[in-house]
């Protein structure tokens, strides 16, 4: 859970992230509901020739994708470090009660499937959070 402190509180993001985006809802939906297209369930469907991880070659399911691939480690590192937040894996699936960690969260998770097949930039990232 997210600390208040002075630090937090003059911290430009705290009052960026106060809506969630109708793709960030969707998205949040199909992980939840075991329906997001990862490269697993596209290979079983034949859409794709392998279910490998298009930066790091490992079996990309969810759990992979969002959660152990290196460049979503990475993602959430940065992310963290912005936001003065621990986010770890629990908080990623289960959500909080925090509205805005909760936004923050949802909008790392659509930047991390919209760029699957590509590096992290991680200034970008932080601009698109801090929009």
């Amino acid at each position: 859970m997210r600390k208040y402190n002075n630090e937090v509180d003059n911290n430009p993001f705290v009052y960026a992230r106060n809506i969630r985006l109708p793709k960030e809802k969707q998205l949040q939906s199909f992980i939840l509901h075991d329906r997001f297209y990862n490269n697993k369930r596209l290979a079983k469907i034949k859409l794709v020739d392998s279910m490998s991880c298009l930066m790091c070659h490992e079996t990309e399911d969810n759990d992979h994708l969002f959660f152990k691939c290196t460049r979503a480690t990475e993602a959430w590192d940065t992310v963290s470090k912005e936001i003065g937040c621990t986010i770890d894996i629990d908080l990623i699936k289960n959500g909080t009660s925090d509205k805005w960690l909760n936004n923050i969260i949802s909008l790392t998770k659509l930047i991390l499937s919209q760029n699957r097949d590509k590096p992290i930039n991680q200034s970008m990232l932080l601009l698109k959070i801090k929009k």
